[in-house]
């Protein structure tokens, strides 16, 4: 019935519940990621997150980087899609 209360021994309410509620805790981690590569242009890369869904925006050097920030930004827990909005300037 809806006038449960959800049971918090259930790991997939549990799993759903930190997924919704980790939204800054993914941007965190996708934005410390992206530090660590060795192109400094991902570390400049913005990053925003609703509900599990990481948006990447801003430039990058090169269609192999936009790709590499996907790939890194997918590697995170909780991350369920990437939406990647970067845009590559030309050299």
């Amino acid at each position: 019935t809806q006038d449960r209360w959800p049971d918090t021994r259930d790991t997939q309410w549990t799993r759903d519940t930190q997924k919704y509620w980790s939204d800054t805790a993914i941007t965190t981690a996708v934005k410390s990621k992206l530090a660590k590569e060795k192109a400094s242009t991902l570390a400049k890369i913005n990053v925003d997150t609703r509900q599990g869904v990481v948006e990447l925006n801003g430039n990058v050097d090169s269609s192999a980087m936009k790709q590499r920030a996907t790939d890194v930004a997918r590697q995170v827990d909780g991350v369920r899609r990437v939406v990647n909005n970067l845009k590559v300037q030309g050299g």
